[in-house]
């Protein structure tokens, strides 16, 4: 440093520079690091703990969670800046050793460094800063100001005053002016030496003695002469917008005093006039270009704009404030402030200022000069950086009570908005592009319409706007793409009240099928790519088939007159390979959506025996290539285009020596074992083998074995050339099949010259014997074009396609399967040349691995075709062509409404007008039904279920508010279709289960209209009563569960949910047979071999003459539309059964989780209604029998189903001794056979049973109990069978005083588990360690308590041996503690409860931020906190706050001396469980 001010001081022009800048960027390396890289958008994150050591020797810990692209120099340089300190004083050491000595970190990436369990620790050193150090010396400064004085340039001088200004303030200028008696002394000081000054006595101003001295003295007095008497130009000099910044914040201080009045007003005018200048310096600064980042410099510099602006205001006060905006450059100054600058925060604020002028003569003025003068600059310059003068224009215009403005005409400035609104070009071309003045002018145009309501009705404005939304006829764009655009012009429409107009489209029906994609909508996902090209979809494994598609599809020699070869097949159009091929190349050309499905392509190309393709069956695309090229030749063969793939695919090789000519072929195949890059395989063919020895060449003409070459060259060439890198071979070591993933590099630019025939003859000096001429360089010329990349291994993998632009040879795309996006050569070039990867997430970073990727086939185009003239011709398509481009548009134009539905503008358009109805106090009924209409057709099919979710509560409200609209629900769900499409069909059990919200509800509005007593009337034998209607029409419609297992969840809620209603609702049910039929159909479900004497009850209940149902005469179109009617053709219909097949054993996979709701409902009939209440066919079939019990039994896989369970069970053995003792002796068989981790939903049955008051409640306990305890006894030398029991015995005895008796009364029955306890010794550790293992019952989410340690075990063993000792001597106390066996579905839940929630492997606190019916929506807080879910109540992973969190006991036993370490054990504890009823996302989803 000493060194740098000496060259300084020698004012070299060049040193002084150079030294300059030297002191600054040691300053910045100290203060902030290297400079780091910038980074991708992370995919996944690390997440680390650290161990800071702070400069006082306090240790803190701190958690981190970074991206994985996060470098350990970027990560770095924010620590430093979070704890305030130096990037330089920060030490960091992994496993006590540097981090700098193990890696480099501005290239290592966080996750590679800090590997998992890694000990990272930070010491804050005490290093000094350099700023320091050269501040010591005064000839630092007196250097440095007398460069100031030299008339240098700008940029100089500003370099200068920034490195004084990096060091601390001079201490002998501080005391100088700290001291001044005489002010008059700082009059004639340079800018510089003044400017100093003022930074001096801004940090004086918070001593509040010394302002007072500064006051009484002419300090004050000189500041403001020395303040008029400047004359800045910022524009000349930008360092003057600081100074002048410095002089207001002096002269504003609230400790200054200014004596003169007048000077005040003075201040002001200066004010004025400097934010004239100060304006035409934004319109001379520097502006960024497209994505360059602000230098810390110009970040400061926006900083010190900001203040500027917001003091010039604050000094001027609502007056000056007024005085301003009669200033006649103020149209000037807006645009500047507005548009020229690029300070965000400075516009804001210009704003916010000039918006406080609301309500008066001014503000009016100021409504005038923006509409009339600036709104007019803005789009005559095209300024897009304008948003922030359209929101200006609004917020003016919305708070200004009286818009009668003198000179201003609204209806004339509304068509010239129009007016500039279609002269506007088409900026928006893909949802990223945003045309600010687009989103701009519709904005204003929503608030010039809101405000003044006559211009709503201008005629045509309705069209216009809705033309911009939505493509007309035949079009293929609109004018706005972008989120913002679209946002705002359904603003406009939300002004009219348009949904009447566009409501129609809610009956498109092209979504409305039982596809899992159509249940999972994302239309602006399915758009095409904004490269301009489509992809093809994976119907399975087909991936080979779709990148040499799209490969041949972008060679437009080929493509074109493909598409003329007129097709004189007479076969079926799904057999006919020919006409599927150009459908499907049409497809690719025309279509607007993401994506093209091949089935029927997939359907025509048959395999060896004639059947379509297998789309479950990989294949080599090279061998694809043959066999389609093979079947293209066969279909074009007798046309005039019959050599159309020779002509532009075929190539010849010649075999020299034996001069055997082999056929033409699409495929040129290299080998690459052993190989570096393209030129050295194609070298192998010319190098050829020598024939010697006993495979010595036989020559017919000396008639004898002669010793020959034997090579393989190129004598012919096609336009498009494929070559093939043969990466698989036989690995006869492994005995299998291998794949080569060694780096294979292939040039852009190829010369086959020396590989060809030619070529060999003339590096040989050899004539050509055909004496034919030979072909200019130029035939051998090529350019890559293509490159077809597989990924994984030699058994299994994925192709994907990166293919070149033919109009722009510098553009790249990537094809992968559905997606189609730009790509670089850096990218062709990464995934293209194989070799190795560096390990990532690993303790050592130099270790690599084998790349996955690399490229198969290469495609290469001459340079010059010989038949490129082909491509311009004409296209003249043939009858069945032309047919299918006219189904394209049709669907094309499908899509386009099915985009502008499921538009999250138009979803939030919907929102607004919900909540708009809402606020009436009146609700129309028409528009209520669009908006249920919208919402069960529509909004249930997007993927993103948040809309659905957010207004399920408002809708249902909406519902009670409009009683026709419920009944016409009611019609709609009577019908055997809706049932069908809404529940079995659907997919999504979110949407299956706010779709019975909405019919309950419906239900509960209308049952209040028609009464309950209505149910069982009947007019004609039909039932007058709609809902009775409806509740028959479901019911009959229970053998179709029989197909639908997992999606009938909601089917049992809808009856469980209506009985719940009314008493009277719960009869109607009984009446109907419902619980027999439910029997029915279980028993016929688990194929029970259930007794003989059951069939004439199963007959007498499956009877549906009784229930009848009413018959509408509205138009079918009247209700919620048609569903869309699929598999018409034969290739869907062939390949949507196979996937129907392959996926059907998922979607009816774990019955039992669907039937709980079945057991649900019967046991609240049962309760409510009793047993009495039912036909005496079902009271028959309630008489189970030790098959039915069994099967019973096993269905408890969920809290809720073993509580159904046990209700069910409990009221058949009410007073009824022989199925108690059937009941109990089921039970303990069970307990008998099956293993621990199973014995939950039995013991908790037991349990339960045990609760029934009733005659035989002694009986049942003592029964139960006794052979509990024998079973128990037998099996005593399994460990953990036993003490299962015991834990659940000690659940009983705490929480039932019968059973506590019994246990007191009985003692010799269980003392043998005492004796048990104290000689049985504990369980080695690989049993122990087997708990960890995943297992069907959860013991860790229902407080089993099974430890993972030897040591924990043992602790609790001690607590158990004392519950039992002491049982018989302390009284019995009731546990009242939240037993973990229940569940919250009856308990009641608010926004803001808490709620504890079981994660992976223990109990956490959640915050209950939202209720949905039975749906909660649950956050979480803290860095390591899981996301926040939407859940189920009757889910298994919820309990009351504060019972299973709290780690101090275990509720649901006697939590007595339970001080055993139980934290720590909780810790150790990681059971992973399995658990049907858990619904974080749908479980049943495919």
């Amino acid at each position: 440093m000493d060194k740098c001010l000496d060259l300084i001081q020698q004012q070299c022009p060049s040193l002084t520079t150079r030294s300059i800048n030297l002191l600054l960027q040691l300053f910045n390396y100290f203060q902030s690091g290297p400079p780091s890289k910038k980074s991708a958008k992370p995919i996944n994150s690390t997440q680390f703990k650290v161990q800071i050591q702070l400069q006082n020797n306090v240790i803190k810990y701190m958690e981190f969670k970074e991206g994985d692209n996060t470098t350990i120099n970027q990560w770095k340089q924010k620590l430093a800046e979070d704890l305030e300190v130096a990037y330089l004083q920060l030490d960091i050491t992994i496993e006590n050793k540097p981090i700098e000595q193990q890696f480099d970190v501005v290239e290592t990436f966080v996750s590679q460094a800090f590997y998992q369990l890694a000990t990272v620790k930070v010491k804050i050193n005490n290093k000094n800063h350099p700023k320091n150090y050269l501040s010591q010396e005064q000839r630092t400064f007196e250097i440095l100001f007398k460069l100031l004085d030299k008339q240098e340039s700008i940029e100089f001088l500003s370099q200068v005053w920034d490195l004084i200004n990096r060091l601390p303030i001079n201490i002998m200028k501080k005391r100088q002016v700290e001291n001044c008696k005489d002010w008059k002394q700082y009059l004639d000081h340079q800018f510089f030496d003044m400017f100093y000054v003022l930074q001096i006595i801004q940090t004086l101003l918070e001593n509040e003695q010394w302002c007072e001295q500064f006051n009484n003295s002419d300090g004050v007095d000189l500041i403001t002469e020395r303040f008029f008497g400047q004359s800045f130009q910022f524009s000349q000099r930008p360092l003057e917008i600081k100074c002048f910044l410095a002089y207001l914040e002096i002269l504003s201080h609230h400790r200054i005093r200014i004596k003169e009045a007048q000077f005040i007003e003075q201040i002001k005018s200066k004010i004025i006039e400097s934010i004239q200048q100060f304006s035409l310096y934004v319109k001379t600064k520097k502006k960024l270009e497209a994505g360059q980042k602000k230098s810390a410099q110009q970040k400061e510099m926006n900083e010190v704009e900001f203040r500027l602006l917001r003091k010039c205001f604050q000094y001027l006060d609502q007056d000056g404030c007024k005085q301003y905006i009669k200033n006649s450059e103020l149209n000037q100054q807006l645009y500047a402030f507005f548009v020229e600058h690029e300070n965000h925060e400075l516009k804001k604020e210009y704003s916010l200022q000039l918006l406080n002028l609301k309500n008066t003569p001014e503000s009016k003025l100021l409504i005038k000069i923006v509409l009339e003068d600036v709104l007019k600059d803005v789009i005559q310059n095209n300024k897009q950086k304008c948003d922030h003068f359209f929101e200006f224009c609004c917020n003016l215009i919305q708070q200004e009570q009286n818009l009668a403005i003198q000179k201003l005409n609204f209806e004339e400035l509304l068509v010239y908005i129009r007016q500039k609104l279609e002269e506007l070009p088409f900026n928006e071309n893909t949802v990223k592009d945003q045309d600010q003045i687009l989103i701009g002018l519709l904005k204003l145009l929503n608030v010039l319409i809101d405000r003044i309501q006559q211009l709503s009705i201008h005629q045509g404005l309705f069209e216009q706007i809705l033309s911009y939304l939505f493509e007309n006829e035949g079009e293929t764009r609109c004018k706005c793409k972008s989120q913002q655009s679209r946002t705002a012009g359904f603003n406009c429409f939300f002004t009219f009240k348009f949904l009447n107009e566009v409501s129609p489209l809610h009956y498109t029906h092209t979504w409305r099928t039982k596809n899992f994609n159509d249940w999972n909508i994302q239309s602006r996902f399915h758009e095409k790519s904004s490269t301009g090209y489509v992809g093809l979809y994976n119907l399975g494994c087909i991936c080979y088939m779709n990148s040499l598609l799209q490969q041949l599809y972008m060679v437009p020699a080929f493509r074109e007159k493909l598409l003329q070869i007129e097709d004189k097949s007479t076969c079926a159009q799904e057999e006919n390979l020919l006409h599927q091929l150009k459908c499907l190349f049409l497809a690719l050309k025309h279509s607007q959506k993401q994506y093209h499905n091949p089935k029927k392509f997939c359907h025509a190309f048959k395999d060896f025996d004639g059947n379509p393709t297998n789309i479950f069956e990989q294949m080599d695309v090279d061998e694809f290539c043959n066999l389609l090229m093979d079947r293209i030749e066969l279909n074009i063969k007798s046309t005039s285009d019959e050599d159309l793939v020779k002509r532009n695919f075929g190539g010849a090789r010649l075999v020299l020596t034996i001069q055997k000519e082999r056929n033409h072929s699409s495929l040129f195949l290299l080998p690459v074992a052993n190989k570096k890059n393209l030129e050295e395989c194609l070298q192998t063919l010319v190098q050829g083998d020598l024939l010697e020895g006993e495979n010595a060449y036989s020559c017919e003409q000396c008639n004898k074995k002669v010793s020959a070459l034997k090579r393989t060259c190129i004598k012919k060439l096609p336009d498009h050339l494929i070559l093939v890198l043969k990466r698989f071979n036989f690995d006869f070591d492994l005995m299998a099949k291998a794949k080569i993933n060694e780096r294979i590099e292939f040039p852009f630019e190829l010369d086959l010259l020396p590989y060809s025939q030619q070529g060999l003859r003339q590096q040989e000096n050899r004539a050509n014997p055909e004496n034919g001429q030979d072909n200019p360089s130029e035939y051998y010329q090529y350019r890559l074009t293509g490159v077809v990349i597989h990924i994984g291994s030699a058994d299994s993998g994925h192709y994907y396609s990166f293919i070149q632009d033919r109009c722009d040879f510098n553009k790249w795309y990537e094809f992968n399967d559905i997606f189609v996006s730009s790509a670089d050569v850096k990218d062709v070039k990464n995934d293209g040349f194989g070799g190795v990867d560096r390990l990532l997430k690993t303790k050592y970073p130099n270790q690599f691995k084998d790349k996955q990727k690399s490229a198969y086939m290469l495609f290469y185009e001459r340079v010059k075709p010989l038949n490129g003239k082909e491509e311009l011709m004409d296209i003249e398509f043939d009858q069945k062509t032309s047919q299918f481009l006219d189904e394209i548009k049709v669907e094309n134009r499908k899509f386009q409404i099915q985009r502008f539905i499921f538009s999250p503008e138009y979803f939030i358009f919907i929102q607004n007008l919900i909540k708009f109805e809402l606020q009436s106090n009146e609700v129309s009924e028409q528009i209520v039904k669009t908006l249920v209409f919208f919402y069960l057709t529509c909004a249930v099919r997007e993927n993103d279920k948040t809309f659905i979710q957010n207004n399920i509560l408002d809708i249902q409200e909406l519902l009670r508010r409009a009683p026709n609209t419920c009944e016409w629900l009611l019609k709609c769900f009577n019908q055997y279709h809706y049932i069908r499409e809404f529940q079995f069909d659907c997919s999504k059990k979110m949407v299956r289960k706010f779709v019975i919200s909405l019919v309950v509800t419906a239900i509960e509005t209308v049952q209040k209209k028609e009464g309950y007593k209505v149910l069982d009337e009947q007019v004609d034998d039909k039932p007058t009563s709609l809902v009775a209607s409806l509740i028959n029409s479901w019911i009959r419609v229970l053998p179709d569960l029989k197909r639908s297992l997992k999606n009938s969840i909601e089917y049992y809620d809808l009856f469980y949910r209506f009985a719940r209603l009314n008493e009277q609702n719960s009869q109607y049910l009984i009446s109907k047979k419902i619980v027999g039929k439910l029997l029915d159909l279980f028993m016929d479900t688990m194929q029970i071999n259930y007794s003989k004497l059951f069939i004439p009850y199963k007959e007498s209940v499956r009877k549906q003459d009784d229930l009848k149902c009413k018959q509408f005469s509205e138009d079918p179109n009247s209700f919620l539309g048609q569903q869309n009617i699929q598999n018409v053709d034969i290739a869907s219909n062939y390949y949507d059964e196979l996937l129907e097949k392959k996926f059907e054993k998922s979607m009816n996979s774990g019955p039992s989780s669907s039937r709980v709701y079945m057991w649900r409902l019967i046991a609240f009939l049962l309760k409510t209604q009793g047993k009495n209440a039912l036909s005496m066919e079902e009271q028959n079939l309630l008489q189970f029998d030790n098959s039915i019990l069994m099967a019973l039994l096993e269905e408890g896989d969920c809290k809720l189903a073993i509580r159904m369970i046990s209700d069910i069970l409990s009221i058949l053995s009410q007073d009824n001794q022989k199925q108690t003792e059937q009941i109990i002796q089921a039970i303990i068989k069970q307990i008998n056979d099956k293993e621990y981790k199973e014995y939950r939903k039995y013991l908790v049955v037991l349990k339960r049973l045990f609760t029934v008051k009733d005659s035989l409640q002694q009986m049942r306990i003592h029964q139960g109990m006794s052979k509990l305890l024998e079973v128990m006894q037998k099996q005593s030398q399994y460990f953990f069978e036993t003490d299962v029991c015991q834990q659940y015995i000690l659940r009983m005895v705490f929480r039932n005083q019968a059973v506590y008796q019994w246990m007191v009364k009985n003692q010799r029955l269980w003392q043998w588990i005492i004796e048990t306890n104290n000689t049985q010794s504990n369980p080695n550790e690989k049993l122990i360690s087997n708990n960890s293992n995943s297992q069907k019952c959860n013991h860790r989410l229902h407080n089993i308590y099974l430890p993972i340690t030897f040591q924990a075990y043992a602790k609790f063993l001690n607590w158990k041996k004392l519950q039992f000792l002491n049982l018989a001597k302390e009284p019995f106390k009731q546990n009242e503690d939240f037993d973990s066996d229940d569940d919250l579905a009856d308990k009641i839940v608010k926004v803001d409860d808490k709620i504890d929630y079981y994660d992976q492997n223990s109990w956490i606190t959640a915050t209950v931020s939202k209720v949905m019916g039975d749906y909660v929506h649950l956050t979480f807080s803290g860095k390591m906190a899981p996301q926040n879910i939407d859940i189920e109540l009757d889910c298994e992973r919820l309990a009351p706050f504060n019972t299973l969190s709290s780690n101090n006991k275990i509720p649901g036993q006697n939590n007595q001396e339970m001080a055993i370490e139980h934290q720590s054990d909780h810790d150790n504890d990681t059971e992973e469980g399995n658990n049907n009823s858990i619904n974080q996302t749908d479980s049943d989803e495919e």
